[in-house]
């Protein structure tokens, strides 16, 4: 199995920053009717909009799982307003089908309309 691939998969099966953090500064919720997944991403942002910490809560396929514990790690040290699609996907760096794709960027859509 490409070593991608196994990241995308340990992601799933021991996520990266799964807490419900209780000192956020922002907090996101995505759902997908179509498949039940349900997701809470919570972020502390500094004074200088700087993201410090992150993490997730929720249940999901393996794919949108590892897509929040991916952006809890991507994130940190990133202002919110400075994040795109492709940085997010080229991070992961995984080709997956749209409807794959979809699940992995639960995540980024989660905060792509609120950015700070």
């Amino acid at each position: 199995m490409d070593e991608r691939l196994q990241n995308l998969m340990n992601n799933f099966k021991n996520p990266q920053n799964y807490f419900e953090m209780e000192d956020f500064t922002h907090k996101f919720k995505k759902n997908n009717s179509n498949c039940g997944d349900s997701f809470e991403l919570f972020l502390k942002v500094n004074n200088e909009n700087v993201i410090e910490k992150a993490s997730f809560t929720g249940k999901g396929c393996s794919i949108s799982t590892s897509g929040f514990s991916l952006i809890t790690e991507f994130l940190i040290g990133k202002k919110i307003n400075e994040i795109n699609e492709k940085d997010f996907l080229d991070f992961v760096g995984v080709s997956l089908n749209t409807n794959k794709k979809k699940c992995l960027l639960m995540s980024y859509e989660s905060i792509k309309n609120n950015k700070i």
